[in-house]
């Protein structure tokens, strides 16, 4: 069953298992700048990062599960339900 953008929008809202970035990127003389802006139609939150590292850091930790096993090596998997 396809929803509209409306509803799709409105269930995102009402999970906590959605989120949505921008990611801006931008030269800075020799060096990339990066923001990270939450989008959200509650609240938006901005991050600003002087390196990718940085920002690749943040982005792993937003995804972390308070249960996992920090040894292990999760690689991912399908997206489908």
């Amino acid at each position: 069953m396809m929803m509209s953008g409306k509803d799709q929008s409105q269930a995102a809202s009402a999970s906590s298992d959605y989120v949505a970035f921008l990611i801006r990127c931008w030269r800075e003389g020799n060096s990339w700048r990066f923001m990270l802006q939450t989008i959200d139609k509650t609240r938006s939150q901005q991050h600003g990062f002087a390196a990718y590292a940085q920002l690749s850091a943040f982005l792993e930790q937003q995804f972390i599960e308070p249960d996992a096993d920090p040894g292990s090596d999760h690689q991912g998997g399908s997206m489908e339900k």
